[in-house]
């Protein structure tokens, strides 16, 4: 993900390798000038004028090309850590609700937060990594043209250093690993801690258990892990620095003992180019830990296995669906079967199911908890790909795979464990009219509670049955052909209970809606046109309202 995302700036990142090149050459002459005046220092020299002159533009050039290549690269890091956001946010939109929920959303949410902030992170540092790793390599080739014995010789105790760094490295990062799962593992306890309010302040000995025994030993794993990482690249921070020393013991020791040919000023050349590497060295290995961070969110993004597809529809102001033309609805030997939980053989399925619905048809789903009803929502509207079997309209099969997004269109839905958004959209997908909301708020008598300013309404932390009244709201003005409530009657008060269905409902179904009902409100079962119960993951019994009869069940 990340190479694909540089690739679309190579240009740019060729030509601020090029300055880069251009300044550490123009420092390296620095050094080269300093070392030719040392050596001229008990002899008539050439002008001061021409070999200051030479050393001024040399510093210039150091200066203005080091800073144009760094901000180039400035520039770019910015421009692909927000395409980095961007992408990441689009995989996550176009990943199926299903493939979603498998991986959990603490997960999704940690990569967008954790994951994102460490690569963001390891990018903005690309301007140095450029600049500081060519200013090394540059140096080491400086020391070739100067002398390659002792180059040879520098080389053996880089070799050294270098295999113990990687050492260290390799260690680090498998602390990096260990240290991002711990992350997983938090965010989930956070999530727990936020979602699970109510139940931790009712059980006291639930709350001391739930911080002694979930909370506490992550957070603390993780601080033992952060330490224990921390000290790898302090180590080897040191031992940087202890190298840059060893560095200049093994030229002077080396030059006197060994290379005895060699002069003073390639000595001092040497050192000098050593000192000038000093910082570029350090900058890298300072580093070091970012990058490692990077590395392994990378990594855990790839794991995740989110979709590759980074672009879909845009359906802003456009009120074309290719769905809007049909007359009824089927399913014909519809079943899908749950993930089996690792160490249990049992996995919950609905199916195989053949149903119908006609347009404008308010239909009753009825039936215990656990016995597919939802399940058979989801799998209805195309948020789950169902295993076999097929969704007809008119007797024509939809294919989930290229038209899913636009049949998706067709619904609206209130799930039991819905999301409800700030902003109110209309069928064309932007902010509704505020007048329009204001009068739904007031039919629903949330006026005095909510406001709507530019299509965003002004609260949203209710009750959950007001903000399942706000919900019905947005499905009002979405205006899709189908709409799918599951139990929203049952967080009402009798008053807003008997409203829906016999006021809101009706005037849903008079608007041509196709309306599916998940409810267990048998006292209202006279206002459907036909209710249908689950049990057991089959349809049971499929029944037309005030006839009498129950209908023979598909095959």
């Amino acid at each position: 993900m990340i190479t694909t995302l540089l690739s679309r700036h190579k240009w740019l990142i060729l030509v601020a390798v090029v300055l880069s090149v251009v300044s550490a050459l123009a420092g390296i002459a620095v050094v080269s000038l300093i070392t030719d005046e040392i050596k001229q220092l008990s002899t008539a020299g050439e002008e001061l004028t021409y070999t200051l002159g030479r050393f001024l533009t040399a510093v210039v050039v150091v200066v203005f090309f080091g800073i144009a290549s760094q901000h180039i690269l400035s520039r770019l890091s910015a421009t692909v850590v927000l395409d980095l956001r961007n992408t990441m946010v689009r995989r996550v939109l176009g990943t199926p609700y299903e493939e979603i929920e498998r991986i959990g959303g603490h997960r999704v949410y940690a990569t967008l937060t954790d994951d994102i902030t460490n690569i963001a992170a390891g990018m903005t540092l690309l301007p140095h990594i450029v600049y500081s790793g060519t200013t090394v390599i540059l140096c080491l080739g400086y020391m070739l043209y100067t002398s390659w014995q002792l180059f040879l010789f520098v080389m053996g105790l880089l070799t050294v250093v270098v295999l113990v760094g990687q050492l260290l490295m390799s260690m680090a990062m498998k602390h990096q690993e260990i240290l991002r799962n711990f992350n997983d593992d938090l965010f989930s306890a956070f999530r727990a801690l936020v979602d699970g309010g109510k139940e931790l302040n009712l059980s006291s000995r639930r709350k001391n258990f739930f911080f002694h025994n979930v909370l506490s030993p992550v957070i603390d794993s993780i601080g033992r892990k952060a330490v224990r990482t921390e000290l790898i690249y302090v180590i080897l921070s040191n031992w940087t620095r202890a190298l840059i020393f060893c560095v200049m013991g093994v030229i002077v020791y080396g030059a006197k003992y060994v290379f005895v040919d060699l002069s003073v000023e390639v000595v001092v050349a040497f050192i000098l180019v050593v000192l000038y590497m000093v910082e570029p060295l350090e900058t890298l290995v300072g580093m070091l830990n970012e990058l490692g961070k990077s590395i392994v969110a990378h990594k855990k993004i790839c794991s995740l296995k989110l979709s590759e597809e980074t672009t879909f529809i845009n359906t802003t102001g456009q009120n074309v669906r290719i769905f809007d033309e049909w007359d009824y609805l089927s399913v014909k030997g519809l079943s899908y079967q749950y993930q089996a939980v690792e160490g249990e053989d049992y996995c919950f399925s609905i199916g195989p199911i053949d149903l119908s619905f006609r347009r404008g048809e308010t239909i009753f789903l009825t039936g215990g908890n656990g016995s597919g009803k939802s399940t058979f929502a989801r799998v209805l509207t195309g948020l789950y790909t169902p295993h076999s079997g097929h969704i007809l309209l008119d007797g024509k099969p939809v294919n989930l795979s290229t038209h899913g997004e636009k049949y998706r269109e067709l619904y609206s839905t209130i799930f039991s464990d819905f999301y409800l958004f700030r902003e109110v959209l209309n069928r064309e997908g932007v902010p509704a009219d505020d007048a329009i909301i204001i009068s739904h708020l007031k039919d629903l008598q949330l006026d005095q509670k909510v406001n709507s300013r530019d299509g965003v309404l002004s609260a949203i932390d209710l009750s959950q049955g007001q903000r399942k009244r706000l919900a019905l709201v947005s499905s009002y003005l979405e205006d899709t052909q189908i709409c799918i409530y599951d139990e929203w009657a049952a967080d009402q008060d009798p008053y807003f209970r008997n409203m829906f269905y016999t006021k809101l409902l009706p005037e849903l179904k008079a608007k041509g809606k196709t309306l599916i009902v998940i409810t267990h409100d048998d006292a209202y079962y006279k206002y459907c046109d036909r209710f249908i119960k689950f049990d057991a993951g089959k349809v049971v019994l499929n029944q037309v309202n005030g006839r009498g009869c129950t209908l023979a069940l598909l095959d």
